[in-house]
Parts: structure tokens; sequence; C-alpha cells
């Protein structure tokens, strides 16, 4: 099983899908850089009812990101 992850900043969560650990690690970094110091990844059991769909968008069509 992969292991997903999402992102909290002040108490309430700032993506709307489960996420690799890269990815949660850079939505991270780009809260700290606009002066968040409370961001955390916090480490979920299961994925993301829409994981697979996210999955599909980006495979076939690269320039789609998620934007938190």
């Amino acid at each position: 099983m992969n292991n997903f992850y999402t992102v909290w900043v002040g108490g309430a969560e700032v993506t709307d899908f489960y996420a690799s650990l890269d990815t949660a690690t850079a939505i991270k970094n780009e809260y700290e850089s606009k002066g968040y110091d409370d961001v955390i990844i916090e480490k979920v059991n299961k994925p993301s009812p829409n994981a697979e769909h996210w999955a599909r968008l980006r495979r076939d069509y690269p320039a789609i990101e998620p934007t938190n």
C-alpha cells in the first residue's frame, strides 16, 4: 500500500486530495515560503477517493496540477 499525506495550515486542511510525501513537502514548503509557521504534514492510512482521478488527469493532461 502506498503512503498518502495531507497538509494542514493553521488547523485547516489545504489539500483537496491525498498526496505523495514529495508533493506534500512541496506544498508545505510553499506555505512556509509565504510566512506560515503552523504547517503540518499528516500521514493518512487510506488512499484518497479521488486519487485515481487526479493520477489519470495528470497522466492525460500533464499541465493540470492542483493549486492550493
